[in-house]
């Protein structure tokens, strides 16, 4: 820096004193960009305008609760500043970090909209957008675009199960989408070579049908563990059409070779043909024939010997599909109470919400002696007929 800004200071405070200081320094660091120093800058001017000591110190404040918030308000409005003018520079990872504490998503993610994504940024926007969880679509759709499907799954599976469903959902339908894309022009490609027409069908069920020869001797036209990944993961879809595309990777799934087809875990050990009883259930198809697939499986699993997940999915379906009271029922008949379970179904409390009915959350608590679990219950119950 040099000398004239320290001239320019010194002259500052002749003029005008501390108020003339903090005017001169904070237009000197925006036009430099200083940010870190502009935010430090800011601080000062808030604590100035409290009349309290420029800089803390490790005594601490002892304020009066007004001035107090008026503090954290200014200090805040000090992170919005400086956060954005970060965003503005490019430095994404820096800027959000001013702004976590802001609580201000809509801002960041208004700002997101308007940057340029390069091979220099898009790191730090993933970053933000996904593992920050700002913009989780924009996230996804970038890691898509610059890092490829793998990536993308490893992503998912590895960051995304222990987020909710509402969130899950977003990656999982991209992924479906993605690889249903790609899936479909492979096959189309494929039969244009071989029939020297492009068919009109936008489905992998029909290009199939009558066309053996496109899996025949071992042929595949995709990565057939990112194809068996997807289908898993798009159990968590929850959009109509992005559901009918998942169920579409089953039937190609489902022709595959069978050194191609990779068993899955219960109730998913015929990976695609069950995966396809699901999502047809989901979708309203043969509701009755996918139920009974899944209850059977799920009364057919031992809790105390194995995992509860079978259970679990078909608790999960029953609520999925509008039947809560059933998906009650089933969690308070086939899950021993007070069971760990792999957090794949609703929780009891959470399905009693659902259905507005709280008989079964207080008879399990009574049982459990969970006295707080028990008036929970009654006060959720309460509140419910206000």
């Amino acid at each position: 820096m040099d000398q004239a800004s320290f001239s320019e200071i010194d002259a500052a405070f002749s003029a005008g004193g501390i108020e003339s200081v903090l005017d001169a320094l904070e237009n000197r660091l925006r036009d430099e960009r200083k940010f870190h120093e502009l935010f430090e800058c800011l601080k000062m001017r808030v604590r100035h305008s409290l009349n309290l000591p420029l800089l803390y110190s490790d005594a601490g404040d002892d304020l009066e609760a007004d001035t107090q918030d008026a503090l954290e308000q200014g200090l805040i409005d000090a992170c919005r500043t400086v956060g954005t003018l970060l965003l503005d520079n490019g430095q994404i990872r820096e800027g959000w970090t001013y702004l976590r504490p802001v609580g201000d998503r809509k801002l960041i993610h208004e700002r997101l909209k308007t940057i340029q994504i390069t091979e220099d940024n898009v790191d730090q926007v993933i970053e933000v957008c996904l593992h920050e969880s700002v913009d989780l679509e924009k996230g996804f759709q970038l890691l898509l675009e610059h890092y490829g499907t793998c990536n993308s799954i490893t992503t998912f599976e590895s960051s995304m199960y222990g987020h909710p469903r509402i969130e899950r959902c977003i990656g999982a339908k991209l992924l479906v989408e993605h690889v249903h894309a790609e899936l479909l022009e492979n096959i189309l490609g494929h039969i244009e070579r071989e029939e020297n027409k492009r068919p009109d069908t936008k489905t992998i069920a029909e290009l199939l049908d009558g066309r053996n020869w496109l899996t025949a001797d071992g042929a595949y036209h995709i990565d057939v563990t990112h194809l068996s990944s997807v289908v898993r993961i798009g159990r968590d879809v929850t959009d109509s059409a992005a559901l009918e595309k998942a169920l579409d990777l089953t039937h190609y799934g489902q022709r595959l070779g069978d050194q191609l087809q990779y068993p899955g875990d219960a109730p998913f050990e015929n990976h695609y043909k069950s995966h396809a009883t699901y999502f047809r259930a989901l979708l309203g198809q043969s509701v009755d024939e996918g139920l009974a697939y899944f209850r059977e499986q799920a009364e057919r699993c031992s809790p105390h010997e194995e995992t509860t997940a079978a259970i679990e999915i078909y608790i999960d379906l029953l609520h999925r599909i509008g039947r809560t009271t059933e998906a009650i029922d089933a969690m308070t008949r086939l899950i021993p109470s007070g069971m760990q379970t792999t957090g794949q179904a609703p929780s009891l409390l959470s399905l009693c919400e659902a259905a507005d009915n709280y008989d079964s959350i207080r008879a399990q608590c009574r049982e459990n002696g969970d006295l707080l679990g028990y008036a929970m219950g009654v006060v959720k119950a309460s509140s419910g007929k206000r």
